[in-house]
């Protein structure tokens, strides 16, 4: 679905490794990171929000020198048994909260969860009686370690591009049968609601500590020449950017603003496909012949589900549609438990949800195989709303930055110059193309299912001692500590964990649609045909 979009401007306007002046006072320095021991007994979940209040995150283990360098700084330490590291433990798989790859283990051979593993004992931890690690119960209160990845005290943040889902909503629409039409929610069908309101202002508190607070990048007061942000013109994205902004800026009261009066002049801003794209449409219709989708249309239980659906909603359904089944059954069940919810409806979650999946999944180029030689997950993120089109937006307005950086007196510059923090407030199937324009492959970043309320993703443009442009891109999703996903990305995987720009634009070069007009090349299908 493409979405018309409006411009604004917002209105509120030891020993080894020791150095202090690489790392923060009382942190420790080596192998290209500071490392922080925190001897206060926290659950996992405060250790690591603690260690983002510092700058850091809870500390990931790469290689045999860094658990014995962190094991030293422990052996410093006389107060706890067990350190809290970065790191989960799920069904025999392990993940770093802060995106470094998984490749390295040192298990205590006392420890049998991580062998069979134990749906109580989740997170990873040194015992400082043996060195090694072991699994712990994440709600249990222990020391922990923290780091900062390739601290860049003398590195130059220039630019901060983010895009963000608007926060919780009522459902887009429903169905005949359902007890809770649009007059049942305060304002109506998909509107922003309380929730939704402190989600954003949440999330604007947690962008503040890191770009205000501890990066010292955007002032801590509204300045008009720092900050520009598209919304489009819905109004829960108009409300979201309101309600962030006060958590941002630390101001105003948190209050939900009235229904906002959309101008008659809508523009198709940058980033953007055009609000009718022959291209796209041409793509999904191409979808239908997959072997996958055909597959499903043919395939017996989906057509018991279907026809199940229809029966109970008396909705003429399609396939597209279940996305919309899924996402009203899980505002009205699991988020606002409404008691009137259709059980038998209910009763199909499993099915309805999973299909749902695989609507988000092709809807955005994943898991189908090539028809007519066309790649389905490069070709449909070059035209989707917050795909290709955008990706090549944050590029040119990177680019842009830097030109202006080297040549401030250029009149084209005037407003580059100030600019700091680039925002497009935006929806779940912009994050989406991102997420596949991004090389990821789920729609969740990391899980299946629609980007959760209030997520975000930034991208940070940083210039180094030598004067090179790199990228960090930063995750945020809802209720948990932001995460570091740049290695994630396709093509930016780096021995030293940054991404250069020229490396990123290289990557990107499938996902950029053609160089001349975007509106001409939108409605040119030839290509497709053939």
């Amino acid at each position: 679905m493409s979405y018309k979009l409006k411009k604004l401007i917002v209105l509120f306007g030891f020993f080894v490794g020791a150095n202090s002046q690489q790392c923060p006072n009382g942190w420790f320095y080596n192998y290209n990171k500071c490392w922080f021991i925190q001897n206060t007994r926290m659950t996992q979940t405060q250790a690591e929000q603690s260690c983002i209040s510092q700058g850091g995150t809870l500390a990931a283990i790469t290689n045999a020198f860094e658990n014995d360098y962190i094991n030293q700084l422990i052996a410093q330490q006389n107060t706890c048994d067990y350190y809290f590291l970065g790191g989960t433990w799920i069904n025999g798989k392990g993940s770093w909260i802060n995106g470094d790859p998984f490749i390295y283990t040192k298990w205590d051979k006392n420890d049998p969860y991580h062998q069979q593993p134990n749906p109580n004992k989740t997170c990873i931890g040194i015992y400082r009686e043996t060195d090694a690690w072991r699994t712990m119960t994440c709600t249990d209160q222990h020391c922990s370690v923290c780091s900062i990845e390739k601290f860049v005290k003398n590195d130059e943040l220039v630019l901060v591009q983010a895009v963000w889902r608007h926060g919780d909503r009522s459902p887009i629409r429903s169905w005949p049968t359902d007890p809770y039409q649009a007059s049942y929610w305060p304002d109506g069908f998909g509107q922003l609601t309380i929730r939704g309101i402190e989600q954003h202002n949440n999330l604007g508190k947690k962008l503040r500590e890191r770009y205000i607070t501890n990066l010292s990048f955007v002032s801590p007061t509204y300045k008009t020449e720092e900050i520009y942000v598209l919304c489009t013109n819905f109004n829960r994205t108009i409300q979201s950017m309101l309600s962030n902004m006060v958590g941002f800026y630390n101001v105003g009261q948190l209050n939900k603003p009235g229904l906002v009066g959309i101008p008659n002049k809508i523009g198709n801003p940058m980033g953007f496909a055009p609000p009718s794209c022959a291209r796209e449409n041409v793509l999904l219709n191409l979808v239908e012949q997959t072997p996958q989708y055909k597959n499903l249309m043919n395939n017996q239980s989906y057509q018991n589900m279907m026809a199940k659906i229809k029966k109970l909603t008396d909705w003429d359904l399609t396939f597209q549609n279940v996305v919309t089944i899924e996402d009203t059954l899980y505002i009205e069940h699991f988020v606002y438990n409404l008691p009137l919810v259709n059980q038998d409806l209910l009763a199909l979650w499993r099915e309805i949800n999973s299909t749902a999946d695989l609507v988000l999944d092709w809807d955005n180029g994943w898991g189908l195989s090539p028809v007519q030689g066309i790649n389905f997950s490069t070709e449909i993120s070059k035209v989707k709303d917050g795909g290709g089109i955008l990706l090549w937006a944050f590029i040119e307005q990177m680019q842009a930055k830097l030109y202006c950086k080297n040549n401030p007196s250029n009149a084209s510059c005037n407003s580059l110059n100030s600019l700091k923090y680039f925002v497009y407030s935006a929806h779940d199937s912009t994050l989406e193309a991102l997420f596949a324009a991004l090389g990821f492959k789920r729609s969740d970043y990391n899980e299946d299912g629609i980007p959760q309320y209030s997520s975000a993703i930034t991208f940070e443009l940083w210039i180094d001692t030598n004067q090179s442009p790199y990228l960090k891109v930063m995750w945020w999703p809802l209720d948990q500590p932001a995460k570091d996903v740049t290695q994630s990305i396709s093509g930016c995987y780096t021995s030293n964990g940054t991404c250069p720009l020229d490396t990123f634009i290289t990557r990107s070069l499938s996902y950029m649609p053609d160089n001349g007009d975007t509106n001409a090349w939108c409605q040119n299908t030839t290509v497709l045909k053939q």
